[in-house]
């Protein structure tokens, strides 16, 4: 009993210390935020015609965005688009969760994709300003020791 309590309460420990060192993103270009590591170093692109993003990698962590201004695309296109940039098979995606009118997205869907120990969170959909892919990358392993820093970043992103 007392060894599961230390365990739990390591877990938790891990879990309070992960989540202080994160902070929300805000990305006035392409108009989003989302809760990210930090100091972590954003990569931005902007590809023409409306489509862009940025992307980073700390750890074991990896978030992205796609992006396309101007543009409320569907939900297949969308998915089509996720599934090339993850290079993940659409038989790996499974739909978690979707809703409509929460935090400035109009509508979106979220997908948990497994391929190996590699486990991907992937939000899309579209908002005042266009689509959007957003997406955040771990391990299976992480994931299971940081679930409610998970959960935070899922309630952190916000589109305007």
């Amino acid at each position: 009993m007392k060894k599961r309590l230390a365990v739990a309460l390591l877990l938790l420990l891990g879990m309070q210390a992960a989540a202080e060192n994160w902070t929300v993103l805000h990305s006035e270009k392409f108009g989003f935020s989302m809760l990210t590591p930090q100091g972590a170093a954003w990569e931005g692109a902007d590809w023409g015609n409306g489509w862009g993003g940025c992307r980073t990698q700390q750890g074991v962590y990896r978030f992205g965005a796609l992006v396309r201004l101007g543009v409320n695309a569907n939900s297949t296109e969308l998915e089509t688009a996720a599934v090339l940039l993850s290079q993940i098979p659409p038989a790996n995606w499974r739909l978690v969760e979707q809703s409509q009118q929460v935090n400035g997205w109009t509508w979106r869907r979220t997908y948990r994709v497994q391929s190996g120990q590699e486990l991907l969170y992937t939000v899309l959909g579209t908002g005042v300003r266009g689509s959007y892919v957003l997406f955040m990358q771990t391990t299976a392993t992480d994931l299971l020791v940081n679930q409610d820093l998970y959960r935070q970043w899922f309630e952190s992103l916000t589109l305007y």
